[in-house]
């Protein structure tokens, strides 16, 4: 268990030194959204989520910054869930849509999701 000790301090002419501890709040995490997935993109949707621990990351300033998914991961999904060669290239190009959404938000905050995200390509 942490916890983080935050000094109290309004004025140095005030202070007398007390700290206190604030710890984690361990309410439940908000209920998600329910989102709607049209029915001609769900398939993508499912294989998205299944890559879900495909991301590469690369350090950046101290922190980590999602690059994108890992293609060869992607194609290899692809290769053996889907029998089409053609169903694999749409599907490829909307798991790229849906990437490109998520890394708007994932780096940059959720101001940044807009109804229409550009094509990666």
């Amino acid at each position: 268990m942490w916890a983080l000790i935050v000094l109290n301090r309004r004025d140095e002419a005030e202070d007398d030194g007390s700290a206190y501890i604030n710890l984690p709040d361990h309410s439940p995490p908000p209920e998600p959204r329910p989102i709607y997935v049209h029915p001609h993109n769900w398939r993508a949707f499912q294989l998205f989520e299944e890559l879900r621990t495909q991301w590469r990351l690369a350090p950046a300033m101290g922190a980590l910054v999602f690059q994108g998914l890992d293609y060869p991961s992607v194609i290899a999904l692809l290769d053996i869930t889907v029998s089409r060669r053609s169903r694999r290239r749409t599907l490829f190009r909307q798991i790229r849509l849906l990437e490109a959404g998520a890394l708007s938000v994932i780096n940059h905050g959720p101001e940044n999701l807009s109804d229409h995200p550009a094509d990666p390509g």
